[in-house]
C-alpha cells in the first residue's frame, strides 16, 4: 500500500483529531434526523465508529511500511499465548457459540481494538508528541461538547421517541454515558502534567473541563467510574511524581464537580451524586453493593462450568437469557466474560497478554520519559479497573480511546521527538 506523502500526512494530522472531536456530537444528533432504536446500540456497534476505526488502521498502514516480522514479538510466551487465544476465540465463535453471527460481530470489536492499537502506534510514532497531545485534547473536548449537546437534548427530551431518561442519544445507556465521562476525566487529569497546561489560560481550560466532566459523571450516578478513577489516581501518584504534583488540582475539581451536580434535576433513581455515595457506603450486603451483579456473576459461573476449558464463544450471555432472572448483554466483569467466552484456558491466555502489556505501560510511565504516557496510562488503567464491575470492554465509546492510548504507550516516542519543543513552548 502506498505511503502518505508529506501533504497527505499533514492533512491526516488535522483530520484525525477533528474526527474524534466530532464523533460524540454526531452520534448524539443522528437520532434527530433518522430513526434509531434506543436499544440497538446496547448490542451492536454503529457503522460510523466502525468506519472510523477502519480509517485509523489504513492510516497506520500508510504511516510506515508493514513488515510482517514486526507482528511477531521476540517473546515466546507472548507468541504462544496469542496463538492459543486467537485459535480458541475463532473456533468457539464459529463452531461452539449458540449465536455464532453475534459472536463474530462482537469479536470484530476486539479485533478492531487490537488493530487500532497496533497501527495507532505507527501513526503516533510518525506524528510525534504534538500529534499525540492534539489527539488527547480532541478526545477531552469531544466529550465536553458532546455532553453539552446531550444535556440540551435531555432538557427538551428530543427526540421524543427515545427511552428517556435511562437511554441517552449517542451513548446508548446512562451507564455508557458514565463510561465516556470517565474517559474524559482520566485523560483531562493526565493533561495537567503537560508544560502547556501548567499555568495561565491552558490550565484554567483543563480545570474547567475536568469540573464539568466530574459534574456529569456524578450526575449520572456512575460509582464504578468514580472508584476506578480513584484507584488509577492512587497508583499514578505513587509511580509518577509529575502526576502527584497535579493530583490536588484533580481532587479539587472532583469536589467541585460533586457539588455542582447536587442542584441538577435528578430524572430517575439511577442518577445523582447522592446515589453514588449511598450506594458505596450504605450497602448492607454484597448484592446491594454490586447492584445485583453478585447474582449475575453467580449465574455466569454456573454457565462457565458447563464448558470450563474453552467456553461458549464471545458475547454469548444472551443465549442463557431464559435461565436468568434479569437478562444482560454482557457479564459486567472482564474475567468472567473472558471465561464464559473462551473458557479458563482462553481467559488465562488473554489475561496474560493484557497483564503483560499493562506492565510494560507501567514501566514506561514510571520512568517518566514522556508526559504523554501519563494520560494514556491513566485511561488504560481506569478502564481496566472499571472492567471488573462493568462492560467497558464492550462498547466503542471506551474501546476507541483505549486503543489509541495503548497505541501511544506502544509508539516508541522519545523525549527528543520532533514537535516536542514546539508543544512545550505553547502558552
Amino acid at each position: 500500500m502506498f505511503q502518505y506523502s508529506e501533504s497527505g500526512w499533514n492533512r491526516f494530522e488535522k483530520w484525525m483529531p477533528l474526527s474524534l472531536f466530532l464523533l460524540p456530537t454526531v452520534m448524539a444528533l443522528l437520532p434527530l434526523f433518522m430513526p434509531i432504536h434506543p436499544f440497538a446500540a446496547i448490542r451492536f456497534t454503529p457503522a460510523l465508529p466502525l468506519i472510523l476505526q477502519a480509517w485509523f488502521i489504513v492510516a497506520g498502514l500508510r504511516s510506515r511500511p508493514l513488515v510482517w516480522q514486526d507482528l511477531i514479538p521476540n517473546d515466546r510466551p507472548v507468541v504462544l499465548a496469542t496463538i492459543l487465544f486467537i485459535a480458541i476465540a475463532l473456533v468457539t465463535s464459529l463452531a461452539v457459540a449458540p449465536i455464532p453471527s453475534y459472536s463474530l460481530l462482537k469479536l470484530l470489536d476486539l479485533l478492531l481494538l487490537a488493530a487500532v492499537s497496533y497501527f495507532a502506534a505507527a501513526f503516533f510514532a510518525r506524528g510525534g508528541a504534538r500529534f499525540v497531545q492534539d489527539t488527547l485534547i480532541a478526545i477531552v473536548a469531544s466529550l465536553v461538547v458532546g455532553a453539552i449537546f446531550v444535556s440540551i437534548l435531555f432538557y427538551f427530551r428530543a427526540p421524543t421517541y427515545f427511552w428517556w431518561p435511562n437511554f441517552v442519544p449517542g451513548f446508548a445507556y446512562v451507564r455508557i454515558y458514565g463510561f465516556a465521562m470517565t474517559v474524559g476525566v482520566a485523560i483531562a487529569a493526565g493533561l495537567l502534567v503537560f508544560p502547556r497546561f501548567t499555568q495561565g489560560g491552558g490550565r484554567l481550560l483543563i480545570l474547567l473541563a475536568l469540573t464539568f466532566l466530574w459534574t456529569m459523571l456524578f450526575w449520572t450516578g456512575t460509582r464504578g467510574g468514580v472508584i476506578a478513577l480513584m484507584v488509577s489516581f492512587s497508583l499514578l501518584a505513587v509511580v509518577a511524581p509529575k502526576f502527584r504534583r497535579v493530583l490536588p488540582w484533580v481532587l479539587l475539581t472532583m469536589v467541585a464537580g460533586a457539588v455542582c451536580s447536587v442542584p441538577l434535576p435528578i430524572p430517575g433513581p439511577m442518577y445523582g451524586a447522592f446515589g453514588v455515595y449511598s450506594d458505596i457506603v450504605g450497602a448492607k450486603s454484597a448484592q446491594e453493593f454490586s447492584s445485583g451483579r453478585w447474582s449475575l456473576w453467580s449465574d455466569t459461573l454456573s454457565f462457565i462450568s458447563r464448558n470450563p476449558w474453552f467456553g461458549h464463544g464471545y458475547a454469548q450471555l444472551l443465549s442463557f437469557a431464559a435461565e436468568m432472572k434479569h437478562p444482560f448483554t454482557h457479564v459486567h466483569n472482564i474475567v468472567l466474560e473472558a471465561a464464559l467466552a473462551w473458557g479458563w484456558i482462553g481467559a488465562g491466555s488473554a489475561g496474560f497478554l493484557v497483564t503483560r502489556l499493562w506492565l510494560i505501560g507501567l514501566m514506561k510511565t514510571k520512568k517518566a520519559e514522556l508526559d504523554e504516557h501519563v494520560p494514556a496510562f491513566l485511561l488504560v488503567t481506569a478502564l481496566l479497573v472499571y472492567a471488573f464491575v462493568d462492560g467497558t470492554y464492550f462498547y466503542y465509546q471506551t474501546l476507541i480511546p483505549f486503543a489509541l492510548c495503548v497505541g501511544i504507550l506502544a509508539s516508541g516516542l522519545r523525549s527528543d521527538d520532533e514537535g516536542r519543543d514546539d508543544a512545550q513552548a505553547d502558552p
